[in-house]
């Protein structure tokens, strides 16, 4: 205001939304004779006219909200820059490491743990690869192995094998798609698991919403303890008991399972 005042003539543009520090923008103006514009306040009245509903009138709203967005942008990007053992060099950073054969299901996994601020990143454990030396550099605390059961896994890569959607239509049968080169597959992998001391998840007949569930309750109680249980004993009844979806608003908070259970 003083600044309008010592360049007269001049107007003042405002977009306040606190009742008091308007009144005062707006007597100052007019002790000073400098016309004074409220932007957004006619708009809120016929809105509120309109809709009967009464505006927040808290500034700020925007910048939290901004932040959160671009929170769940960089998980986002996180995400898919990290896809299928991208960027290994960058694991250190991750909120989580997802393993698992091919078809299992990391990608949707990670794609939609990111949806909700998680830094995610996955690597598809191929039978003959050794491991990258980065895997020492991300806490194996943070390293989940997805498992899931070979029939169920045969109907996915016979729909990848010849170019289909639906595991119904699945016919052809070949190494990559064959029960028993699965069955080897999965039984090696959760060998590894074991070996390397990675938490096993199950994510046979589990939504993705249970899987990312189970992995952020896990995630939750091992870097935010609320206890001392070790949640990691029955992944699959931890996983069946998950059952909401993801809801991403502003009370986001580190390491909540989804519903908040």
């Amino acid at each position: 205001i003083q600044m309008a005042v010592e360049h007269k003539p001049s107007v003042i543009l405002h977009s306040f939304c606190v009742d008091h520090v308007k009144e005062l923008v707006i007597q100052r103006a007019e002790q000073e004779s400098i016309p004074c514009v409220d932007l957004f306040g006619p708009m809120f009245d016929v809105i509120h006219k309109t809709s009967g509903r009464e505006p927040i009138k808290i500034p700020g709203v925007y910048k939290k909200d901004e932040q959160h967005y671009a929170m769940l942008r960089n998980a986002m990007h996180f995400a898919i820059a990290h896809d299928d053992g991208a960027k290994d060099e960058d694991w250190g950073e991750a909120d989580a490491l997802i393993m698992g054969v091919s078809r299992v299901g990391k990608s949707p996994l990670c794609m939609f743990m990111a949806t909700m601020g998680y830094k995610v990143a996955n690597y598809p454990v191929c039978k003959g690869v050794p491991l990258p030396s980065a895997i020492n550099n991300i806490d194996r605390k943070r390293v989940f192995g997805l498992t899931v059961e070979p029939s169920v896994l045969v109907q996915h890569r016979g729909c990848r094998a010849l170019g289909i959607e639906s595991p119904k239509n699945a016919r052809g049968v070949n190494q990559y798609a064959s029960l028993t080169n699965v069955f080897n597959e999965i039984e090696e992998v959760e060998q590894m698991y074991k070996d390397m001391k990675v938490t096993k998840v199950d994510c046979t007949e589990q939504p993705i919403q249970a899987t990312a569930n189970r992995i952020i309750r896990v995630l939750g109680q091992r870097f935010n303890p609320m206890d001392d249980d070790d949640p990691v004993q029955d992944d699959k009844a931890a996983a069946t008991a998950a059952t909401a979806t993801a809801q991403v608003s502003g009370r986001y908070n580190r390491y909540q399972p989804l519903g908040g259970s």
